[in-house]
């Protein structure tokens, strides 16, 4: 099954821009994976169907929505540099969040091993450092193979 992106932030598509991503990844001294790339660029402040994934084998949570790279004074909670800023309040260093949950968690990025060959992790905003960090995919196109409806 394959997953379908809704409206969630804007009612439409929102393409990012040419260049903006990079922009993104020169601030953060990264390279975004490009199947990550491929679906932020068409479907960023989106939410996919199905979105429930495990966390660990006993808990699980919701994709809830893509962060976006539009300078949007709207929804500024969901960009994706506004979030990383937020969130490093919390997060060890190197870890990037590209989506949210609704109970306040990210979906991220994980560089801490490597600047190109991220990990997907899930981010607990209640914990702080290494202990908020729970490992989830190896790419993140696993990670949306790994999305369930129940």
């Amino acid at each position: 099954m394959g997953i379908e992106w809704e409206d969630y932030l804007w009612k439409g598509a929102r393409p990012v821009p040419d260049g903006v991503i990079q922009d993104v990844e020169n601030v953060l001294n990264i390279k975004f994976p490009e199947d990550y790339k491929n679906v932020a660029r068409e479907n960023q402040g989106k939410s996919p169907t199905p979105s429930i994934f495990n966390i660990t084998e006993k808990r699980e949570s919701v994709f809830n929505t893509l962060l976006h790279f539009t300078d949007d004074k709207y929804d500024n909670t969901y960009n994706l540099l506004k979030a990383y800023s937020m969130a490093k309040e919390f997060l060890p260093e190197r870890i990037i969040p590209i989506a949210d949950t609704p109970g306040g968690d990210y979906i991220c990025l994980d560089y801490r091993d490597a600047s190109i060959n991220s990990k997907i992790v899930f981010a607990n905003h209640e914990l702080s450092g290494d202990e908020a960090i729970y490992p989830l995919a190896k790419t993140f196109t696993e990670l949306l193979k790994m999305l369930r409806n129940e």
